[in-house]
């Protein structure tokens, strides 16, 4: 997320939890992700192995990409997982930004681990992800608002 105020606008209701107030600030700290279970410890719940799911690529490394699969959830792909041929380096394959379709290999909940390959999804037949601008998860959100914001009119 870049920033609250695309989401949000004033007059908006919310639930948020209240992580301080700072009363010489006159600012209050306020949690949407803190609502909501943590990610990992529900992940089961929301994929499973062998699952095709749409991801972004939000980093490559001589070894593999990492692609986020949801606003809390990134895995790797590892560089054998990247295609059939054989790969120098896997921003020949993949960059930053792209959507793909992956197939979720291993989930490790534990040890806070996704091993995912977009080879495997691309021999399933898998299309490219139809995503749009991915739209944000306000469970992540956090921010600091002046005391007058976050109180607004309550008439």
């Amino acid at each position: 997320m870049e920033s609250p105020e695309q989401e949000l606008k004033v007059g908006d209701e919310v639930d948020a939890y209240v992580l301080r107030v700072d009363h010489e600030a006159k600012r209050i700290a306020l949690s949407f992700r803190r609502l909501h279970p943590e990610p990992w410890e529900t992940i089961d719940e929301k994929f499973h192995v062998g699952q095709l799911v749409a991801g972004t690529i939000t980093k490559v490394t001589s070894f593999g990409a990492f692609a986020r699969l949801d606003f809390a959830i990134e895995g790797l792909i590892h560089i054998s997982e990247l295609s059939d041929e054989p790969v120098r380096h896997p921003g020949d394959i993949v960059s930053e930004g792209e959507q793909v379709t992956l197939k979720i290999l291993r989930i490790e909940p534990e040890r806070r681990r996704l091993a995912l390959s977009l080879r495997q999804a691309q021999e399933m037949g898998a299309e490219p992800p139809d995503i749009e601008s991915a739209s944000v998860d306000e469970g992540l959100m956090e921010e600091v608002l002046p005391v007058e914001e976050a109180e607004g009119d309550r008439e």
